[in-house]
């Protein structure tokens, strides 16, 4: 008898919980994070993101928010 191995339960969790923002024109990862209330640092760390990598964001760029 095989059984198929079932999703952690914690995984789904924990996408159901993420949020994503589409930045815009004039954007920038300090007003990113101000609308979102969350500091610059955890906004480039949620997103794999050094400030190198952040001022080469886009218009269209999805970001993962609280």
């Amino acid at each position: 008898l095989k059984v198929p191995a079932a999703k952690p339960k914690a995984e789904s969790a924990v996408t159901k919980d993420i949020d994503y923002y589409i930045v815009k024109v004039g954007d920038t990862p300090w007003t990113i994070a101000q609308k979102h209330h969350m500091k610059v640092d955890e906004l480039l760390k949620l997103n794999n993101l050094n400030s190198e990598k952040a001022r080469r964001l886009k218009p269209g760029d999805r970001l993962k928010v609280k």
